[in-house]
């Protein structure tokens, strides 16, 4: 065994201490200064006298069971080109490291952000699952833009904002984080299982919690702490007063980060959330420079036009479809001689386009970039 495995297996050990993990771990470098110590305490009489006073903690420290656990996890979490990064590891998420209470060992599928650019800023993105059409056009507008500042886009990789979140991210040619509520492995929901593997692919999927996860209710509000943690800052986009992505924006509030919030109608439900957030802290956002400016980040490169932003990252007939209204196809039938395709997937990639807040149509029946 390696001495970086060795190291991996150890972490992945005392993060099955109990809980709170990060006090046990505490006390115990207390007793014994560092985790290799730690692991070498297996019989009794390597024991202080404070750790035989907690005899649960003794018995997990002790048990053989629990060791052959953390290296039966090692072994799954590299299954399928997995990897790990811990605590004391150069590239643990650096802004992570300093909250309250930072996952010991984080699971992950790609590339952590040290590896993509170790001073790339990073914005969390957090919203409704049943965003509106307003919230879906401009979250994945103001991401992808931000995305081909250079800007890492960090979501839980859910339905509605933290889906349009990432696919912005993609469009944008950039870097996006998902942090899951399960196992890195464990795709959820399983509707998100195509982006799942494009957010692998131009970025990370990470967890704290071992391979095989399932992600239970009880997780996420600690999975939310990492998607604050990791940020400079929070975008919201859509939310209710009291909706989960709160526990979010109050995670990243005890840890001193900045909030952004998406403005929306003053009596639409899923804009009470933001609205009221920039009436008491958070920076009104109606474009991507007010996150920038915000930041004090001086991109390297500005982003194309609107219009042409958004044909990036689509595939297939969605993108000729979306090209040939770009290029100047107004009905139905331009586009589909433009394009090429069949009618009936110029339906079908239409109705896709309209869905995901890219283009519309108007009273005469033609269709427009938005």
């Amino acid at each position: 065994m390696t001495n970086e495995i060795r190291k991996e297996v150890i972490w992945i050990w005392l993060s099955g201490m109990g809980r709170p993990v990060n006090k046990i771990l505490a006390f115990l470098l207390e007793e014994y200064g560092s985790v290799e110590a730690i692991w070498q305490a297996d019989s009794k009489s390597k024991l202080s006298d404070r750790i035989l006073k907690n005899p649960e903690l003794a018995e997990k420290i002790l048990d053989k069971k629990e060791r052959e656990v953390a290296f039966y996890t090692y072994e799954k979490s590299k299954k399928d080109g997995g990897r790990i990064t811990y605590l004391e590891k150069d590239d643990y998420p650096d802004l992570l490291k300093h909250i309250y209470a930072p996952p010991l060992v984080l699971y992950y599928y790609g590339t952590l952000p040290y590896y993509k650019s170790p001073d790339m800023p990073l914005l969390a993105v957090v919203g409704s699952r049943k965003c509106t059409t307003y919230g879906n056009s401009m979250v994945y507008k103001i991401c992808a833009q931000l995305a081909y500042c250079g800007v890492g886009i960090v979501s839980g990789l859910a339905k509605g904002i933290d889906a349009r979140a990432h696919e912005g991210a993609i469009a944008g040619d950039g870097y996006t984080v998902g942090v899951l509520g399960g196992g890195a492995d464990v795709i959820y929901p399983f509707e998100n299982i195509h982006l799942y593997y494009k957010v692998r692919e131009f970025g990370c999927v990470m967890s704290e919690y071992p391979p095989g996860t399932e992600p239970l209710r009880s997780h996420f509000p600690a999975r939310n702490r990492i998607i604050a943690g990791m940020s400079q800052g929070t975008f919201v986009c859509e939310a209710t007063k009291s909706s989960g992505t709160m526990i979010t924006v109050d995670r990243a509030l005890e840890e001193n980060r900045q909030i952004y919030a998406l403005p929306g109608n003053a009596d639409s439900e899923l804009s009470e959330g933001t609205n009221n957030l920039i009436k008491r802290c958070a920076v009104c956002v109606t474009g991507y420079q007010d996150i920038l400016q915000d930041m004090g980040y001086e991109p390297r490169r500005r982003p194309p036009a609107e219009s042409l932003m958004k044909l990036q990252g689509l595939e297939g007939n969605v993108k000729k479809v979306a090209e040939a209204i770009a290029a100047g196809a107004y009905t139905a039938d331009e586009i589909q001689k433009k394009s090429g395709i069949p009618s009936a997937s110029v339906q079908i990639a239409l109705t896709i386009l309209e869905v995901k807040g890219i283009i519309r149509r108007n009273h005469q029946g033609g269709f427009c970039i938005i």
